[in-house]
């Protein structure tokens, strides 16, 4: 599954700090592979834009979560 985030100023600074290459930045948005990220945050701490944020990347955590377990 793959969430789309807006406002990006297209610096790349997000997928060049993410280990496992899971997001790819375009001229004004990110695309990114949420249900492989390990959230480590690296791409919110790097993102000079605050597309970003920890409370979001925490929510998408929750529903990948609840969505796995409600699969299983």
């Amino acid at each position: 599954m793959y969430k789309v985030w807006k406002n990006c100023i297209g610096c790349g600074e997000c997928a060049k700090a993410c280990d496992f290459n899971l997001i790819q930045t375009f001229d004004d948005y990110i695309l990114m592979d949420i249900e492989k990220c390990r959230h480590c945050s690296k791409c919110v701490e790097t993102c000079q834009n605050n597309v970003f944020t920890k409370s979001v990347i925490f929510k998408h955590f929750l529903y990948l979560l609840y969505y796995k377990i409600k699969k299983s």
